[in-house]
Formats: C-alpha cells, structure tokens, sequence
C-alpha cells in the first residue's frame, strides 16, 4: 500500500459518520414532528365528541319539553361544564343559541404537551333546533 493513501479509508468513515448523524437527527425531528400532530389531531376528536354530545343533549332536552332560553345559558351548561372539569380539565365549553334557534357549542383546549408555552385551541359545533321552540 502506498504511504500517501494512509488514512484516507479513516477520513471517510468520519464523512459517513456525520452524514449519517445528520440523517438520524432529521427522522427524530420528523418523528417529533409526527407524535405532535398525532396528538393534536387526538385532543380535537375528543372536542369533537364533547360538543357533538351537547347537542345531542340540547336535542333530548327539547324532546323532553326541558328545554328553553335560560336553561340553556345557565342550569345546562353548568353542569356540562362541571362534568368536563371533573373528567377533561384542560378543556372549557360554552353553548349560545340566537333567536333563529341555531346553538353554537364551543370547545376550548390548551395545547401544552409539545409546546413550551400553551396554545389555546377551539372547536365549534352549529345545531339547528325546532323553530319556535326554545
């Protein structure tokens, strides 16, 4: 083997190897990158089923005769919201119906586990009730 070739298998290891870092560094990212939506996309589903629930509530209210303007702004949501503190506690709601009886339900979540400062999210879900019935 000839002396002026010595060394230079040695300096193209050390090429791979940084180039190979470089490409394990970029998949933890994308990784990282993946786990962060997949969590997201997780915390707006169960929004989703939150306030899909509260209109199929305001619904059994109405068919039940329970249901009407006041009830739904304080004695309901109240106890909605008591019972997302107990279960969900990074999640708030509300419910507004206007006098053409569209409920508007609201879902407010903080994005806090990939993040260094929480990020309020919401998720709003319309429902049209019976005319005249509220």
């Amino acid at each position: 083997m000839p002396s002026h070739l010595s060394g230079f298998t040695l300096l193209e290891v050390l090429v791979a190897l940084v180039i190979l870092a470089v490409g394990l560094l970029g998949a933890a990212a994308l990784q990282i990158n993946a786990l962060s939506s997949a969590h997201s996309a997780y915390q707006r589903s169960i929004a989703s089923v939150i306030a899909v629930d509260a209109g199929e509530r305001l619904w059994v209210d109405l068919a039940n005769g329970q249901l009407n303007a006041n009830k739904v702004q304080t004695q309901w949501q109240k106890f909605w919201q008591d019972r997302l503190d107990t279960t969900l506690p990074d999640f708030s709601g509300s419910i507004a119906c206007n006098d053409d009886n569209v409920c508007t339900i609201t879902v407010i979540w903080s994005e806090t586990r990939f993040q260094n400062e929480p990020q309020q999210t919401s998720f709003s879900y319309l429902t049209r009730l019976l005319p005249n019935r509220l």
